[in-house]
């Protein structure tokens, strides 16, 4: 679609005070021509040109190979990074879904990483890994 410009709204003012029953002197005439109104009107009418031969010529942007293999290697290495993260989150919470899991090692490692995280709880913490550990010997 073709976006089309009414050049004679953007001038409405420069017309008022052309159209006014006043009387001008040539001069004055000739500021208004050349004032700040004509500039206005050239300025819209090359911007206005530059958008329509943008729009005949229908461009398209194609990727550019170095780009892609760019985040193809941010996503490799995310791969690994994402890893890690799963590594770092610990809670109580997900001990206790470990636990009801029954997936004990993992829920023993976590209740040890949380120990080392919150030491004011590590007897807590052991304590629930003894208790643990006792279930997974039956």
């Amino acid at each position: 679609m073709i976006a089309t410009y009414n050049i004679e709204e953007a001038f409405k003012e420069d017309v008022k005070q052309v159209s006014s029953s006043d009387e001008r002197t040539f001069l004055d005439w000739l500021s208004i021509c050349k004032g700040e109104g004509a500039i206005k009107w050239q300025k819209i009418k090359k911007q206005q040109s530059v958008i329509d031969k943008f729009i005949q010529s229908e461009p398209k942007i194609q990727p550019v190979k170095g780009v892609l293999n760019e985040i193809r290697d941010f996503d490799a290495e995310n791969k690994s990074t994402k890893k890690e993260i799963a590594e770092m989150i610990v809670s109580e919470t997900l001990a206790n879904i470990y636990y009801q899991q029954k997936k004990f090692s993992l829920c023993i490692e976590t209740y040890r990483k949380l120990s080392l995280l919150y030491p004011e709880k590590s007897a807590y913490f052991a304590s629930q890994i003894k208790k643990i550990e006792k279930e997974q010997e039956l």
